[in-house]
């Protein structure tokens, strides 16, 4: 692949990634809808500025990262029962909807699973 493919490849998965709103996203429309646009922009300003940071420090430390993790297998298999550990517990609660006057789901709340 060239240059320009990865660009183009890389501009959309950012795209498909920024669909799902975040809590910078929210408060960014927010303060547009109650405010004006120039307190939206100080806040898009700093969240900017936060996220080259991250990507800097991502780039900065990636191949540390990657060799620390490679060299502890300890470490990976803690990693993976974590994720498997956090995954069966998302699973296994119940969901419970609180209906309104119109029948529909205003509110889930999640129960533990009980035997």
């Amino acid at each position: 692949m060239n240059l320009v493919s990865y660009f183009f490849l890389g501009l959309l998965a950012t795209i498909i990634g920024a669909l799902p709103l975040g809590t910078t996203n929210v408060a960014v429309i927010n303060t547009t809808i109650k405010e004006n646009i120039q307190s939206a922009l100080k806040i898009i300003y700093t969240a900017a500025l936060a996220e080259i940071i991250l990507v800097l420090i991502a780039i900065r430390f990636n191949l540390q990262i990657e060799n620390f993790v490679a060299m502890n297998l300890h470490l990976q298999y803690t990693i993976a029962l974590l994720l498997l550990a956090v995954g069966i517990v998302l699973i296994l609660r119940k969901k419970k909807c609180m209906k309104d006057e119109k029948e529909e789901c205003i509110l889930i709340k999640k129960k533990k699973v009980s035997n």
